[in-house]
């Protein structure tokens, strides 16, 4: 009786398995690398991010200081409390008596151009500028009367010139300004004509960070 005996290739398919499994592995591997990569460029955005916002927010600190500072500054006896120097333009203060140009999201013109073309305004000098050397911080500020013309504002009154709240004496409602006992009429008792005037201000920071800030006041 012969017996035969039946030969397996088992080499052949373990050598096979061993190609599908190295296969595999390679993709994993690289679907792994894709992950790490946009894994890295998202951390890095967020860094990023995060850098912005700090530096959105130290400048929002600093232009509440600047605007302290400049109000401070407009309110004192030597410049626009002064009624002739309010009736006019004002290089020492960045000052225009009446309302400047401004774009569609109310940022006056004058705030987003160079240098030159600031300083070529005849009002506005950027030697004006609030420079925090240290903090690489400029703040660059305007300021406007909220009336239509120059002039002073005892003979613009409210046809011209947008009131201010509180103008009228202790008790008066707020459309006071408005009426004919104010010292445009001339009557007994009247009192002073009280404008809105409009502080814009351009904050540059690290990094290129710009942000823009407004706020309106009275010299009162």
């Amino acid at each position: 009786m012969n017996i035969r005996l039946s030969r397996k290739h088992t080499g052949r398919f373990v050598g096979r398995e061993r190609g599908v499994v190295l296969l595999f592995a390679l993709i994993a591997l690289l679907i792994m690398m894709i992950g790490a990569v946009a894994l890295v460029k998202s951390f890095n955005t967020s860094l990023l991010n995060t850098g912005s916002l700090a530096f959105k927010k130290d400048l929002v600190h600093r232009n509440e200081a600047a605007i302290a500072r400049v109000i401070t500054l407009a309110r004192q006896p030597t410049n626009l409390t002064d009624p002739n120097i309010a009736a006019a333009p004002y290089l020492s203060m960045n000052y225009s008596p009446q309302i400047l140009t401004y774009n569609e999201q109310g940022i006056p013109n004058l705030l987003l151009v160079n240098d030159a073309t600031f300083n070529a305004s005849g009002f506005t000098h950027s030697n004006n500028d609030i420079v925090l050397t240290d903090d690489q911080i400029r703040l660059r500020f305007v300021i406007d009367r909220q009336c239509a013309s120059p002039g002073l504002v005892s003979l613009l009154g409210a046809a011209d010139c947008v009131p201010g709240g509180g103008a009228g004496p202790d008790g008066g409602s707020s459309d006071m300004p408005i009426r004919a006992e104010t010292e445009g009429g001339g009557l007994p008792g009247a009192f002073a004509f009280v404008p809105v005037y409009r502080l814009s201000i351009r904050a540059t920071g690290p990094k290129g960070t710009l942000a823009f800030y407004q706020t309106t006041f009275t010299l009162r």
